[in-house]
């Protein structure tokens, strides 16, 4: 499978958005929406969440779409998660240390809000609707 977006143009992507999150105080963001999904990291799957901090880039998925995710993807790396996706993002986001993390409150949805606050009592979550 071919790369859907070229790699430099997905790296030039996350380094303005990584901008952004200086500029708005935040250490990581969690993105839901397929299109900036896509757009970020150049995946086209479903089941997915991306997370982007000051020097990660990890795309969350599940195990039907590992191939697809390594196979067309640049710039970040692959997780499968097996509990949930926000028990997974809430753990990834504890270790890269992040504080506050902004969120894309037009496609996550609120179960999926409430679980990453209960899991992640080491971060605020903050709308992130500007970046």
């Amino acid at each position: 499978m071919e790369k859907t977006v070229p790699p430099k143009l997905v790296q030039s992507r996350q380094k303005a958005l990584r901008r952004s999150l200086d500029s708005e105080g935040l250490d990581a963001i969690l993105l839901a929406g397929k299109a900036s999904i896509n757009y970020y990291s150049g995946f086209t799957g479903d089941e997915s969440q991306l997370i982007i901090s000051r020097k990660h880039a990890w795309l969350l998925t599940d195990f039907r779409y590992q191939e697809e995710a390594d196979n067309s993807m640049t710039a970040c790396e692959t997780v499968i998660w097996k509990e949930s996706i926000p028990a997974t993002a809430a753990k990834l986001l504890a270790k890269t240390g992040a504080k506050r993390c902004g969120y894309d409150e037009h496609n996550l949805s609120a179960w999926h809000y409430e679980c990453l606050r209960t899991e992640g009592k080491k971060f605020k979550l903050s709308a992130a609707g500007r970046i």
